[in-house]
């Protein structure tokens, strides 16, 4: 069962990072997101196929919503986020890859 999830992204020398959809949208060092998980249990999954360039526009994509908060409710938009949502519209809107 999963119950959050994130876009992971690898830093130069800070290490690795999750943008995530918690309260507010926001940046996560990856040992920080792990720890907060239950039981330390997690699954990284990556798409081999993408290029850089797709890699690229998907974490920037994600980041261009940093700061918005949490959606509660589970509703279509842009204003609010959950975690599954920014993990859609970052691989969508920032690769034009449709996940799900």
């Amino acid at each position: 069962v999963y119950t959050h999830m994130g876009v992971v992204e690898v830093t130069g020398g800070a290490g690795p990072v999750v943008i995530e959809a918690i309260s507010p949208v926001k940046v996560t060092p990856l040992d920080e997101w792990i720890d907060d998980g239950r039981g330390g249990r997690i699954t990284i999954k990556r798409d081999a196929s993408l290029t850089q360039e797709q890699a690229s526009a998907i974490l920037a994509e994600a980041r261009k919503h940093l700061g918005l908060p949490y959606d509660f409710f589970f509703l279509n938009g842009r204003d609010e986020f959950y975690c599954s949502e920014l993990v859609h519209v970052a691989y969508g809107e920032g690769a034009g890859i449709s996940l799900g």
